[in-house]
């Protein structure tokens, strides 16, 4: 596999704010707010690592091994602006490609977003549509913030889906093509155990929680080159089994 040197972003845990406040971004307007509240207390740090493209290995990667794999796809949905189609015609897609892929007997679904990257024309974004990628290393979705998500988003399944096995997987892929820019860059679980931090995220209406990840020597990124709309990325957040069966993956 070709190999890149590349920046990217991660938590400074090295922070003295680190040493006694736990790291939080607040994700609302602090217009009413004393001047000493911050939007955010993390503190951020960029190191060059090596990246390596999968291409032509794409094989050789296991989501219950390495956190993530990649699948082939064929999807014809391109009104991404529209949020309510997206959820009737292309969350089935999105189900079936999850079965298929890992086996499941029920898929749940409950939040996508859509992200363009910097070069592209304001005028392009709506509400539906608006995110930038993210620069910085992070999973979306720490362990307990998985379980509250589960038990808001589907009160009257999630006793029984919190007593079996569940995982919280994520589906990316580009919606043009081919990706040039901002690729998505995943690490090999097993290479930063111990490197992710819990992290609040204060919204409106809620306190959620992610996880921010710290650099170590060990860690092995991988991305691959000039991806397509027919490649989606496979990657988990969180695997229930993990707790009891260290050989299988999970993000944190």
């Amino acid at each position: 596999m070709q190999s890149h040197s590349v920046s990217l972003g991660f938590f400074d845990s090295d922070s003295p704010t680190f040493q006694r406040e736990k790291p939080y971004v607040c994700i609302v307007p602090l217009t009413h707010a004393p001047k000493s509240v911050k939007q955010t207390n993390i503190e951020y740090v960029d190191k060059a690592v090596d990246v390596q493209d999968i291409r032509d290995s794409e094989h050789l990667f296991n989501l219950d091994v390495h956190g993530f794999q990649l699948v082939k796809h064929d999807t014809t949905f391109g009104d991404w602006h529209d949020g309510k189609r997206v959820v009737k015609e292309y969350y089935p897609h999105i189900a079936k490609l999850l079965k298929d892929t890992t086996g499941s007997l029920s898929v749940y679904i409950f939040d996508h977003s859509v992200r363009l990257g910097d070069h592209v024309p304001t005028p392009q974004r709506t509400r539906q549509v608006q995110g930038l990628p993210s620069m910085v290393a992070h999973v979306d979705y720490s362990k307990d913030a998985v379980i509250r998500q589960i038990q808001e988003d589907f009160p009257e399944q999630s006793e029984d889906l919190l007593a079996g096995r569940f995982e919280v997987i994520n589906i990316w892929h580009p919606i043009v093509e081919p990706v040039e820019q901002q690729p998505l860059t995943l690490c090999d679980y097993r290479t930063a155990k111990t490197d992710a931090f819990p992290a609040d995220l204060v919204y409106p209406h809620m306190v959620s929680e992610n996880m921010m990840v710290r650099h170590s020597q060990p860690q092995k990124w991988y991305f691959i080159d000039r991806q397509q709309i027919g490649e989606a990325w496979v990657f988990k957040m969180s695997d229930s089994r993990a707790e009891s069966d260290p050989e299988v993956s999970k993000c944190q």
